[in-house]
This record gives C-alpha cells, sequence and structure tokens, in this order.
C-alpha cells in the first residue's frame, strides 16, 4: 500500500451535522487519498467545521481512562463491595439478610488511619449515597462495630446485622436466641447525636474539609440545632485528644548505635487576638499566648496553648518539655522566658536567635528562626475565623482550632483515629 494511502486509511474527516457541507466533506476525504503531501492538506483543506478523530488513539484514551479508574478502586479511595453472595457471613460480601460482621478486615495499628490516602469530595459522595458502603467504610475504620455480641445475662450470642426500616438507621444488631436488638450506633460517638449516622457522616466531612459551619444544616438538610449539637461532639473530641496525639518532636539521630547529630526544633511564642461575642451580643476582646515549634528538614510542627495565659519561664518550660524530646537543638529569640532550657536535665542545646541586632552573626548563619516565623502568620490567618464566636463557645473553637493546625496534613485521618481512642470498639 502506497505510504500516503496508509496513513489516511487512519484518519477520517467527521463532520458537524450540516447538509450543505456534505458533498464538500466527500471531495476533502478523496483529497487525503491520493495527495502526495496529506499533513499539508490537512492543514490547508479541511473546512474549520470539521474535526480530524484517530480510531486509535481514542481507544488508548479510553483504555487509559478505565485503567486509571480501576487504580483509584484497588488503592481504597473508594470502597469497592465484591458480586453478592447470600452464603457469605459479612455486609461487604454481600449478605443484606443476616450477617455476622459488616466487613472482613478493620484497622488495628495507628498507621492504618493515619497513611490512608486522602478522601476526596467525589470519592465521600461515592460512598456516602450507598448505604451498605458507608457502613462498610465506618465499620473498617472502627468508628461503629463490626462485630457485636449479645450483652444480655447468660447470654453471649453472636448478634447479627438486619435491616429495619423502622430504625433511622435502617440496620441493627439482633439476637437469634434471646430477641433482643442493639443500635448500629450503641457505644460509639453517634449515640450522642440525634441525626442519622448518614447524616452525621456527612456533617463530619465537611468539617474535615473546612465547609463553613453556618452553612452546614442547609447543605445537610438539618436544623442549626442538630448541626451545632453534633459539632460540639466533634469539637470535643479535639480537645480530649489533643493531648494524646500529640508527636514529640527533635531528638537525636543514631547511627550504628553511636550517638549522632541532634535535630534542630524551632520555638517561639506569639500573642493571638480574637474579637468575640458575649451574651448580650456585644463585642469583647480576647488575647491568648500560644506557643509553637517548627522541626528543621521535616513538616513536623506543635501548637499549644499557654498555661494561665502566661509566657514567663514557669509557662513556656513545661510545654517544651511536653513537646520536644530530650538532646534537641532549641532555637529561640532573646526573651527570658526561654533561659533555663540549657540547664535542664533533658540535656537541651539552647541557641538564641538575636532579632533585634540580625540574624547573620559569623559562623552563625543557621541560628535564626525564620521557619516559625513564617508558620505565625498562617497560623493567624486561620485564626481569624474566630472572630465573631461567642465567649461560651471560645474555648471548645480553639481546642478545635489547635488540633486542626496540629493535623492540616490528614485532617479525616487523624480524627477517625481520635476517635478510636475515646470509644473503645
Amino acid at each position: 500500500m502506497p505510504t500516503n494511502a496508509m496513513h489516511a486509511s487512519t484518519v477520517k474527516s467527521v463532520s458537524k451535522p450540516n447538509k450543505a457541507s456534505s458533498s464538500t466533506s466527500k471531495n476533502n476525504c478523496a483529497k487525503l487519498a491520493v495527495s502526495p503531501s496529506y499533513i499539508e492538506l490537512i492543514k490547508q483543506s479541511i473546512p474549520p467545521d470539521h474535526v480530524l478523530v484517530d480510531e486509535n488513539f481514542n481507544a488508548q484514551m479510553r483504555k487509559d481512562k478505565s485503567k486509571r479508574a480501576q487504580n483509584r478502586l484497588t488503592t481504597g479511595l473508594v470502597e469497592t463491595l465484591p458480586a453478592g453472595d447470600v452464603n457469605s457471613k459479612t455486609l461487604e460480601g454481600g449478605n443484606r439478610e443476616k450477617a455476622e460482621a459488616i466487613c472482613e478486615n478493620v484497622f488495628h495499628n495507628r498507621d492504618d488511619w493515619l497513611n490512608e490516602p486522602s478522601l476526596r469530595l467525589m470519592d465521600f459522595f461515592h460512598i456516602w449515597k450507598d448505604e451498605v458502603k458507608l457502613l462498610c467504610w465506618l465499620a473498617r475504620r472502627r468508628l461503629i462495630p463490626n462485630r457485636v455480641k449479645c450483652s444480655r445475662y447468660n447470654c453471649s450470642q453472636q448478634l447479627f446485622l438486619v435491616p429495619d426500616s423502622t430504625n433511622i438507621d435502617g440496620w441493627v444488631w439482633y439476637c437469634d436466641r434471646c430477641r433482643q436488638t442493639r443500635s448500629i450506633r450503641h457505644r460509639t460517638i453517634f449515640k450522642h447525636c440525634d441525626l442519622s449516622v448518614k447524616t452525621a457522616t456527612q456533617i463530619l466531612y465537611l468539617w474535615c474539609i473546612g465547609h463553613p459551619t453556618d452553612l452546614i444544616p442547609l447543605d445537610t438538610n438539618t436544623s442549626p440545632e442538630e448541626a451545632k449539637e453534633w459539632l460540639y461532639c466533634i469539637r470535643e473530641v479535639c480537645r480530649e485528644t489533643n493531648t494524646e496525639l500529640k508527636e514529640r518532636l527533635g531528638g537525636v539521630e543514631e547511627e550504628d548505635a553511636e550517638p549522632g547529630y541532634c535535630r534542630v526544633v524551632e520555638v517561639d511564642e506569639a500573642l493571638f487576638t480574637c474579637r468575640l461575642k458575649d451574651r448580650n451580643g456585644k463585642d469583647c476582646i480576647r488575647k491568648v499566648w500560644l506557643l509553637g515549634g517548627a522541626e528543621r528538614g521535616t513538616e513536623r510542627v506543635f501548637l499549644a496553648r499557654c498555661p494561665q495565659n502566661s509566657r514567663d519561664a514557669f509557662s513556656l518550660v513545661p510545654l517544651i518539655r511536653e513537646f520536644i524530646k530530650p538532646g534537641t537543638a532549641i532555637i529561640t529569640d532573646d526573651w527570658e522566658g526561654y533561659a533555663p532550657l540549657n540547664d535542664l536535665a533533658e540535656g537541651y542545646q539552647h541557641y538564641v536567635a538575636q532579632r533585634s541586632r540580625g540574624i547573620l552573626n559569623p559562623g552563625q548563619e543557621a541560628v535564626h528562626i525564620q521557619k516559625i516565623t513564617c508558620l505565625w502568620s498562617h497560623w493567624k490567618r486561620s485564626f481569624e475565623n474566630l472572630n465573631g464566636t461567642s465567649v461560651d463557645d471560645f474555648d471548645a473553637c480553639l481546642d478545635e482550632y489547635l488540633w486542626r493546625m496540629q493535623h492540616s496534613k490528614a485532617i479525616l485521618q487523624s480524627f477517625c483515629y481520635s476517635v478510636t481512642l475515646l470509644f473503645d470498639i
């Protein structure tokens, strides 16, 4: 086959619906078949209302798109359920009538939660719209129990998950022996909520992605009182786990069981100002001292409220001991509250960055706190969202803010793990 004809056979001229141009398109296709320079003809003789289509290219694009979709399903971003099997023992396996468990496997280690891929909005909607997928998603992360035994006296029978149209959640645990039923939210965080588990999970996800709280009742079709009560429960989890989830910064890197280099942590304190509303609706100013730290070479940070809202040594030193490992090199400014750091039993190496005199001293170019200083601008912009908060809600909102700043890289994953620390499921 001639070269020109071979190339022309793989290219079609597809015309948009236009009766007047039908004869013209045939002539142009004929030119493509006989012309010695088909590339030039494509540029010159094809009318603007024509589109060139390469069948092989489109087929490859469809294969690539299908492969990307399959990869998303297999990496856990979207809950995939196998074909229905009435003989299966789990709801995930296809038993929709009488399942012994919701899913096959659940998370156990801390890394199972924190190393999970982020859940995009469309991925969450894909899960949320299917109640079975949603239950599997919740049970796998241990937000609801995966298996339940009867708690009645002299009865330790395995309960079965059965559908119940009269229940707000649509499912209950049922005991064949004593005919006892139990809600799927029993002894979970959802027991404090009057909303359905499906709606409560929707609000939880919107809160995690930073959706404005005043728009949540409208977007979830709930009353402001119901949404506020559930958001209060969420903030309580943040308050209770702010200390338990902390990750100590710094330390000494050991190489072959020999002492190595110590890590460097920049520490600084800052005053945050917030405009609140009192019970009479009048504005009032609240000032809060926060202590922050940033580890060089990593993205690990900490942010904490100074005890007694003071920045003296009696407030700063206990926080530094709590959030920074022994043997760490700590760089601060020349505030007197950091003076005792060199004398502590933890063996901190304290360096002072003289702000007023500049940073670039001969041989001490690395002694600065520029990283933590840059973080203050970001943290203060986020803190502005607390303006207008009522005085009664300020402490809870501040705990939420501190928790978010600590876990900004994986808010949903960290919150799911935080729940398991408070509720033994």
